[in-house]
């Protein structure tokens, strides 16, 4: 895929308005593009489109943008797109679920209709995608029908000083980080996981369907705790006291929270499928198929590591995916658009 040509980033004191739209959820990773953009044009302006009474507010907010930065591509970028109507540089944010498509799941937009048709009108409108992954730039071209040459890849950053390397007690448990699509996480895998390895705590965070929590909590696994939803500080406080972080997912754009835990000393033990290579590299432990026993296998390697395991997953993100490095390809990418 096409990197940016690469210009100095914008000084505090530029004039231009970029209208970043999202769709409710302020994420982490919006949030942090948020601050890079407003830092960088001070006369950024952030919407948040909540449903089709945003509508007549967006056509507005559009028609004084000198760039329009839609995070995800959803409705509210393909409302962006079609009020926009090419008046200035359209980017979105490919960051997973648009640019997928899994029917053996039911998970991505080109996986069904009438998503489909919506997300490959709007990313066919976009002046640039920029992907947070091979993986997803791949997957723009193949499932969205973005050319390459409108991709770019700018791949996901964080600080360091943000996920310090904890000092705390390592405990045997293992950590791994749900969502309300349990097929996509491989929920039915973990559980199968920790029922072969009841001498272990598997902590689950995170907000899962209602349904799924019934059925998984019926399973009456012991060695299994469903914390919810969890604030970014009591995360990262699971993470500093656990030694292995367990993702075996079907599908990851990115990786962000395995990037987090690796970047607090946990070794990341994951499947070798989506982006997740990308992000762990050598500095893990793979499962090469999608099974319980290999599992085990995988988080028993893990267990047993080194202490230099841990550095050693550290340095992976450090070494790759810094934030600094970060904002210089993301606000690069913008300023090329605005010159």
């Amino acid at each position: 895929m096409n990197a940016p040509h690469f210009v100095s980033t914008p000084s505090v004191s530029s004039g231009k308005h970029i209208l970043f739209v999202y769709y409710r959820g302020f994420s982490s990773f919006i949030e942090r593009d948020w601050k890079l953009v407003s830092a960088a044009y001070p006369n950024a302006e952030l919407f948040c489109m909540n449903g089709l009474k945003d509508v007549w507010r967006l056509g507005h907010a559009t028609g004084r943008a000198d760039l329009v930065l839609c995070w995800f591509g959803g409705k509210h970028a393909w409302w962006a797109s079609v009020l926009l109507q090419g008046r200035c540089p359209f980017v979105v944010i490919a960051g997973g679920w648009d640019v997928a498509n899994m029917p053996e799941i039911n998970y991505g937009a080109h996986a069904m209709f009438p998503h489909a048709p919506m997300v490959r009108g709007l990313f066919r409108r976009a002046t640039r995608v920029l992907a947070v992954s091979e993986f997803t730039a791949h997957s723009a071209a193949k499932n969205a029908g973005v050319s390459e040459d409108r991709i770019g890849v700018i791949w996901h950053g964080f600080d360091p000083e943000e996920f310090p390397m904890s000092k705390q007690t390592r405990t045997r448990d293992v950590l791994t980080v749900a969502g309300t699509h349990s097929r996509i996480k491989n929920l039915d895998l973990i559980l199968d996981t920790a029922a072969l390895m009841p001498d272990l705590k598997f902590q689950v965070a995170g907000i899962l369907d209602p349904s799924d929590l019934i059925a998984f909590k019926g399973r009456k696994l012991a060695n299994v705790e469903f914390t919810g939803w969890l604030t970014k500080d009591q995360l990262k406080d699971r993470m500093s006291t656990t030694r292995v972080y367990f993702q075996p997912s079907s599908h990851e754009s990115f990786g962000c929270a395995v990037a987090e835990a690796m970047l607090i000393g946990c070794i990341p033990v994951v499947t070798r499928t989506s982006a997740l290579p990308e992000v762990v590299g050598q500095a893990g432990f793979y499962l090469e198929e999608a099974g319980p026993h290999l599992a085990v296998a995988a988080i028993r390697k893990a267990l047993a590591a080194p202490e230099e395991a841990r550095e050693r997953a550290r340095a992976q993100i450090v070494n790759n995916y810094s934030l600094e490095p970060y904002r210089t390809r993301f606000l690069a990418e913008l300023a090329v658009l605005l010159t």
